[in-house]
């Protein structure tokens, strides 16, 4: 997780953003999953983000989003497969990932540098669908062969 007063600075640019950039106040995590899919689909927003934020800005240059298989939950984060076979070792931002979603299950979601950590946006939208036992080897072969 980051630290207390990095999770805060996040939060507040993030969210302040994503409304930004919605032209509306947001009210629940559907709203705000809404509106951070938009933003990630407009090339336009992505060049500019609507924020005066420089570490946030920094972050959104890493950024990436779309559907990753979430892999197994470690002491210093979970294992991510995300767009492209890229792998990731993430963080949550105020809580552990794994009080948040399963092993082994596909989810979208975006992921990104922020404070020199790897950091899920906490925006999480499950498919419901649970990676079985073939291609969890398949998939731990190549983190370690990473």
């Amino acid at each position: 997780m980051l630290l207390k007063g990095d999770a805060a600075r996040f939060l507040t640019a993030y969210k302040a953003m994503l409304e930004k950039s919605a032209r509306r106040p947001l009210r629940d995590s559907h709203d705000f999953a809404q509106a951070r899919n938009r933003f990630f689909g407009n090339k336009k927003t992505l060049k500019k983000p609507p924020t005066a934020d420089t570490e946030l800005r920094k972050a959104l240059e890493t950024a990436l989003f779309g559907r990753f298989i979430v892999c197994r939950h470690m002491a210093r984060g979970t294992e991510m497969v995300g767009p492209g076979d890229r792998i990731f070792r993430v963080r949550g931002i105020t809580t552990e990932l794994r009080h948040l979603m399963d092993s082994w299950v596909i989810v979208d979601t975006a992921v990104m540098e922020f404070s020199g950590i790897w950091i899920c946006d906490g925006l999480i939208q499950s498919h419901n669908i649970h990676i079985g036992p073939n291609m969890r080897k398949d998939i731990l072969a190549k983190i370690r062969a990473a």
